[in-house]
């Protein structure tokens, strides 16, 4: 192992931020080494569920690895995550209404509808 994989495994040991964790996994990913990125991105999202960088980034490396099944479960919750946070859209379009901002209140509505076409 060379310093620079001995000082990125330490690092990881440590229990890293969720920020950190990312940054760490993605100079890991593009090393060449997405496989053993695998078992620390897990352990990452363990101590960061909230992470969605981290549980995109874990759902990029499952599929570089083939396993479609646990990436597409990763991609269903980030999925649920944005949901639920695309309130902030029509939030926001409500804002550039009240500004008589038009244009930028159909772009935030159109952002919200992506999400929840079902809204009336």
């Amino acid at each position: 192992m060379s310093p620079a994989d001995d000082f990125l495994h330490n690092l990881l040991r440590g229990g890293p931020s969720g920020a950190s964790t990312v940054l760490i996994l993605q100079e890991m990913r593009a090393a060449g080494r997405s496989r053993e990125a695998l078992a620390p991105a897990i352990e990452g999202l363990r101590r960061h569920p909230q992470n969605s960088e981290l549980r995109l980034l874990l759902a990029e490396l499952l599929l570089e690895q083939g396993f479609i099944s646990l990436a597409e479960r990763e991609l269903q919750h980030l999925n649920a995550a944005l949901r639920n946070l695309s309130r902030a859209f029509k939030l926001q379009a409500q804002i550039h209404l009240q500004q008589g901002n038009f244009i930028a209140a159909q772009q935030a509505l159109d952002a919200y509808l992506a999400h929840r076409p079902e809204d009336p």
